[in-house]
Formats: structure tokens, sequence, C-alpha cells
């Protein structure tokens, strides 16, 4: 019997081999077009406010932390942290500046 830390390396994430553009927009179609609605109450479920900082673990393609940051506005941090470097790279070019 393999143990949960084997039988994740042997699967790997559930984006492998996929770019994290084809992520996106497979996420959209995997919520049925209600991903924005959904993960604005997670924002709201949060506590989030102006100034605070924001730490998300796995934050993949960034769709959290985006939606996320103008709750936090400028004077706030969002971080994003997620072992697909090509997920980070998204992420990156995709957040507010």
């Amino acid at each position: 019997m393999q143990s949960g830390t084997e039988t994740a390396r042997r699967r790997g994430p559930r984006s492998e081999g996929i770019s994290p553009r084809a992520y996106e927009a497979l996420s959209e179609v995997w919520y049925f077009g209600q991903r924005a609605r959904i993960w604005d109450r997670l924002v709201v479920s949060s506590g989030a406010r102006p100034g605070q900082r924001v730490l998300e673990l796995g934050c993949g393609t960034g769709y959290f932390a985006r939606r996320i940051a103008p709750v936090v506005g400028p004077s706030g941090v969002v971080v994003g942290i997620d072992p697909s470097l090509p997920s980070l790279a998204y992420a990156a070019a995709h957040s507010p500046p």
C-alpha cells in the first residue's frame, strides 16, 4: 500500500501538462461561468481588509490573489506561492501593478 505522499507524487499536480492560459480557460468552463462570483464570495468570507497582508499557498495562476488584491488595496500586500514556475510567471504577468 502506498502512502498519500507517494500517490500525490505519482499523480503530480492537477494542472500538470496544461498551460496556465489553458488552465484559466478550463476553469471558466468548470465553474459554469460562475468563477468570479464564487471566488468573490471567498474573498468576502476571508474577512480581508485594506492594508492587510495575504499569503496564498498554492496560488497557481493567481486568480484568487487577483480577486483579493483590490480589497487589501495599495497599502496591503498579496503574495502567492506555487511550485509551478509557469503558473507563477502567468500570475505575475496578470497581477495588478
